[in-house]
């Protein structure tokens, strides 16, 4: 629902904190289509917040938090 809401809204960003924390492996695939989906149709920008290491290999880039700090990138 929130991922409609920002959409309609005209939000250039949209910020989807924990967006399948209290789901199953199915349900999140399924949210995390319809987010990037829609980002990707109405030209937006999604950004994740994310411990899930699956909905966390989706995104185009990724930036790791370690202690409150940027963790530095890891060599392909």
């Amino acid at each position: 629902m929130a991922i409609a809401r920002a959409l309609v809204a005209g939000a250039s960003v949209i910020v989807a904190d924990e967006p399948t924390g209290a789901l199953d492996s199915r349900t999140s695939a399924d949210v995390i289509d319809a987010l990037l989906g829609s980002a990707a149709a109405h030209g937006r920008t999604p950004v994740a917040v994310t411990h899930d290491a699956t909905v966390a290999a989706r995104c185009e880039r990724t930036v790791h938090l370690v202690e409150g700090l940027v963790d530095p990138p890891r060599a392909a």
